[in-house]
């Protein structure tokens, strides 16, 4: 039997309702510890959810930092951007989370798909977030929303209050 694809709506990740939602939204603090590794350049890494969707992919170019979450999910973050959301531990290659974020649940209540940052399609379910990066000492968002499936949100984020 073959299974049928599936069928995903696409929108813009700066729609208003991402944009206004995630402009009015609590912020979370990333919390926990990731595995990092510097790439050589040329690595091609696939983001793979949970329950087995691939959500993105990405090349590595040499110098950026290839992270690997404790559910195992994969990403690719520019050195700039990996230095304010991380900082190193102990443990040689494990690095504390100190990132912020805006982030809302999916608006459209349906299977999404939008073009990232980084100029590859990210997909999400009907329950994905909204999240974009937040900087609590000035206040301003990244201007970039990206999605993050709900269950490795709620297992890596955790609201914090904000004065």
């Amino acid at each position: 039997m073959v299974e049928a694809e599936k069928i995903y709506k696409e929108v813009s990740r700066h729609d208003p309702l991402i944009m206004h939602g995630i402009k009015e939204a609590p912020v979370y603090k990333k919390r926990g510890t990731v595995n990092a590794q510097v790439a050589e350049g040329g690595e091609r890494i696939e983001t793979i959810l949970a329950d087995g969707t691939k959500e993105t992919q990405n090349t590595a170019e040499q110098g950026d930092f290839i992270i690997t979450n404790p559910g195992g999910e994969k990403y690719i973050v520019k050195p700039d951007t990996f230095n304010k959301r991380y900082s190193p531990s102990q443990e040689e290659g494990v690095y504390e989370a100190k990132g912020y974020c805006k982030a809302i649940p999916n608006p459209f209540q349906e299977d999404v798909k939008i073009e990232a940052s980084w100029g590859e399609i990210q997909t999400g379910d009907s329950e994905c977030m909204f999240a974009d990066t937040y900087d609590p000492e000035t206040g301003a968002l990244g201007g970039e929303p990206y999605i993050i499936e709900k269950y490795a949100f709620e297992d890596t984020y955790a609201k914090v209050e904000t004065t």
